[in-house]
């Protein structure tokens, strides 16, 4: 058996072995969480990218049919501005015939 300085020496040389297999067990972990927080990070980059480019090409569908939307309900309202406008000049000479009717129609009331 070793006397009791050289135990003394030899306890604090295997703490201190066991103290710098922690740190290095510590700074092992330390990386080890660094590279999956990094590879997550990529991970979600990639599923966000996939899901944007999802996003767009609906957008880019949806936006489609609103142009081809946009140019029938502009030509629905010529159409129906045009109708109106030939009803207007069918109808306009019975219109102001019928008005100056009115306006120059005179009735007698008789007073009691």
């Amino acid at each position: 058996m070793t006397s009791g300085p050289e135990t003394i020496k030899l306890l604090l040389k295997a703490e201190e072995e066991a103290s710098s297999v922690v740190e290095q067990a510590r700074k092992d972990r330390e990386s080890r969480l660094k590279q999956a927080t990094q590879e997550a990070q990529k991970e979600i980059n990639a599923y966000r990218q996939e899901k944007e480019r999802e996003y767009q090409e609906e957008l880019n569908k949806h936006s489609g049919l609103s142009e081809e939307n946009t140019k029938r309900l502009h030509r629905e309202t010529e159409q129906f501005r045009e109708r109106m406008r030939k009803n207007f000049e069918s109808k306009k000479d019975e219109v102001v015939q019928f008005l100056k009717e009115l306006v120059l129609k005179v009735e007698s009331f008789e007073s009691e």
